[in-house]
Formats: C-alpha cells, structure tokens, sequence
C-alpha cells in the first residue's frame, strides 16, 4: 500500500503545469557517448578493465520561443509551495537529482547528485565485479524534478 499527495490545479492556479526534466545523454570526459554504436565500435565508448572516467548528464538543447526565451524542460522551473491547507508557502525553484545505474562496474556518488557528476569505475573481471558477456555495458542515467517529472538516457559502452 502507498499513499501519495496530489494536488489538483484549479482556475487560480497561477503557475505554469509542470514539464518533465531533460537529458540529451551521457558526457564521458566531456564528449558525448554516442546513441546507437555501430561497427566498427567507436573508442570514445570503450574502455579497459577498471578505467575511471568522469561522466555528466548531457543537457538538451535549449529551444527558444519566439521572444529568444528557452523553452521548457531544458531549464528548473519555479513553481509556488503549498500548505495542506492550501495558503502559500513560497516559490522554490525545482532541484534536479541523477541517479546513475550500470550493468557492470561501480559509481561514486550514484543517487541523489544535484550537479549529476559522477566517476564509473569499469568492471574489474573478477569474480565479484564481472566483465558483461563480450565487453558489453549499459550506463543509466535516471533525472528527476521533485515533483514527479523524469527522463533518462541509455548509453552502451564496451569494457575490454
């Protein structure tokens, strides 16, 4: 059993509906991992056995509207915090999480980094960190806005 607060936006509701976060991909050392590899592999997605890269979310890119302003779900939204009796708390500006996930090798830092950072070690090949059947890896990166919108990335990468 779960139970979970919904708030229903009426008429005088004055902020904007809520957009889910986004993410274009995963950076590894600052270069984007590519979408769907193919043959011949590319080496900016394969890596050696218990190499450390730093990897960041990848942002989306910024589509303007009509007056130059970025359009949403590639920025934090404010929105206004309520009371359970409805009267208003404040505004607060939306606290994007990542939480980094992989079928293989370990994280720092994995759940609940505000900036998205995080350092992925490759899987060693021993008996406690196996190596994937062929090298082959999915990295995870899940964004959430705190308020129920998400988005996330798959990127496969190759351990030799």
């Amino acid at each position: 059993m779960a139970l979970k607060r919904i708030q229903v936006r009426g008429p005088d509701h004055g902020d904007e509906p809520n957009v889910n976060p986004r993410i274009a991909g995963i950076l590894a050392e600052g270069k984007p991992l590519p979408a769907d590899p193919e043959e011949p592999w590319p080496e900016i997605a394969t890596f050696f056995r218990e190499e450390s890269v730093r990897l960041h979310p990848r942002p989306a890119p910024s589509p303007l509207d009509e007056e130059g302003r970025p359009l949403h779900g590639s920025q934090r939204q404010r929105y206004t915090r309520y009371r359970r009796d409805g009267s208003v708390v404040g505004t607060a500006l939306e606290e994007w999480r990542y939480a980094w996930f992989g079928t293989g090798g370990r994280f720092t830092d994995a759940f609940g980094a505000t900036e998205g950072g995080t350092v992925w070690t490759a899987p060693t090949g021993e008996k406690d960190d196996p190596v994937p059947p062929e090298g082959r890896t999915f990295l995870y990166l899940v964004v959430r806005d705190g308020r129920g919108g998400i988005d996330w990335v798959r990127r496969e990468v190759r351990v030799r």
